[in-house]
């Protein structure tokens, strides 16, 4: 098994590794007279290894099992260096693979940020440890909200899976309890590859007060890595304003919305603008080990015709042209009201949030010369297409089957098997939003064919 490790390093050892993935950031700490002197801490967490837990740090033991900071296992001196939040996670930078930050409920998952290779964790905790409650976050190794797009409800192939891989859980009914078998599979001993998101923890000597330029040009980066990080929550006023402006246009011309409907527009809309993420097919194991992953459904599972698509958690941004999805079979957004017990069909629900994205849009219209530019760029780009596994009688809702069309990622094995198919009976196609940016320049290939409208 592949368990979670530590080691005590220095600023020379791990140089090359953090120039790799930042080199920004590898100068400033290079311009440092001291760097040397504090420790560093290089951790290695397997696929699904808990790194927060109710806010609570969680750090590895001799034996490759995590525990708490505070946990009596953990050496003294290793909780003098890495406790300085009082039990919460230190500054650290991730060095390989990814994390997700997310929000549990008592029935689901609120994605909330994805952190790769590169990007620095821990920094709200530093530069502002009384604006967050901890308890409410949590953070693992790796994609959280990742789920198999092609049914894999087959009681016969569940066993022959299980069986291979030494695991004994029901069957995986539901999209949200996918994360579950996924690690499972990972972590046995015959599993393909070994995967590991490694970040490397600084003590707490990195973060007391320094008067050098050096160190004020270190604390300069990080407080600006900061400002980035809550750029939405800046202009938010704004978007509740326009939101404010919505709702009362509704109400004079007699349209009604449901809170559930408010709800699920405003999250579809926080997506676009990059605040949170949405989902998208994994094309690489940054997120998870997908290579093996696939390759199990295929040869264990014995998943037959359709590709062996997983999809993961992806911020949408204008530097990224691919598209990402929502499902009102995966909701991860946020809920103000209690959800009504008599619920409409699918189809019937997703044609209204489709036309409250739309009085959305047409509401920020009015105002573009009046609102901050990530959102004037967000009306002027977003495009929504809007699927469902059955025909809409009212030609509003497009053919899931029709997905792939203008994004092939959706078929994407990491082994290259042709002859497999998209599966556009999926429970997440069925009832599904994506967003995505139409052609930018002309002879560009163009993932999104202008289909819809507003």
């Amino acid at each position: 098994m592949n368990n979670a490790s530590y080691i005590e390093t220095r600023w020379d050892e791990v140089r090359g590794r953090v120039r790799k993935v930042n080199p920004i950031f590898a100068d400033v700490i290079d311009n440092l007279r001291t760097k040397n002197d504090y420790p560093l801490y290089k951790v290695r967490y397997p696929f699904g290894t808990s790194v927060i837990d109710t806010g609570k740090f969680q750090f590895p033991m001799a034996d490759g099992s995590v525990v708490p900071m505070s946990h009596g296992g953990v050496p003294q001196y290793v909780r003098d260096q890495l406790g300085y939040h009082e039990g919460h996670i230190p500054l650290g930078l991730v060095l390989d693979r990814s994390v997700e930050l997310f929000m549990r409920t008592e029935n689901r998952v609120i994605p909330f940020n994805v952190i790769k290779a590169g990007r620095l964790v821990g920094l709200t905790w530093v530069l502002s440890p009384t604006y967050i409650w901890p308890q409410a976050w949590h953070m693992t190794a790796g994609a959280r909200s990742i789920f198999v797009l092609p049914k894999i409800t087959d009681m016969n192939n569940h066993r022959k899976l299980c069986r291979a891989r030494n695991i004994k859980m029901p069957l995986a009914r539901d999209l949200k309890t996918h994360w579950s078998l996924l690690t499972k599979m990972a972590s046995d001993t015959n599993f393909s590859e070994p995967w590991v998101s490694e970040i490397l923890f600084f003590s707490k000597n990195w973060l007391q007060n320094k008067n050098n330029d050096a160190w004020v040009q270190f604390n300069y980066f990080l407080y600006k890595e900061g400002w980035v990080a809550i750029e939405y929550l800046l202009t938010k006023t704004v978007h509740d304003h326009i939101w404010d402006i919505l709702i009362r246009e509704l109400r004079d011309h007699e349209v009604k919305a449901t809170s559930f409907i408010i709800d699920v527009t405003k999250y579809i809309i926080m997506i676009g603008l990059g605040a949170v993420p949405g989902f998208c097919p994994a094309i690489n194991d940054d997120e998870a080990p997908i290579t093996g992953l696939q390759k199990d459904f295929i040869e264990l599972y014995g998943l037959k015709n359709y590709a062996p698509t997983i999809m993961i958690p992806h911020h949408f941004s204008e530097d990224d042209k691919r598209p990402v999805y929502w499902s009102l079979a995966m909701p991860t957004h946020f809920e103000s009201t209690v959800k009504p017990k008599t619920l409409k069909s699918t189809m019937v629900t997703l044609r209204e949030i489709r036309e409250m994205i739309y009085h959305f849009k047409d509401t920020m219209s009015k105002y573009a010369k009046s609102i901050d530019n990530s959102t004037e760029n967000f009306l002027r780009q977003m495009r929504f297409d809007f699927f469902h596994s059955e025909p809409d009688a009212e030609g509003r809702i497009r053919l899931s089957l029709e997905m792939p069309k203008e994004d092939s990622a959706l078929t994407f094995c990491a082994d290259n098997l042709s002859n497999r198919r998209f599966s556009d009976v999926s429970p997440f196609v069925r009832g599904c939003v994506r967003l995505s940016t139409p052609i930018q320049n002309e002879g560009e290939l163009s993932l999104i064919p202008q289909f819809g409208g507003g």
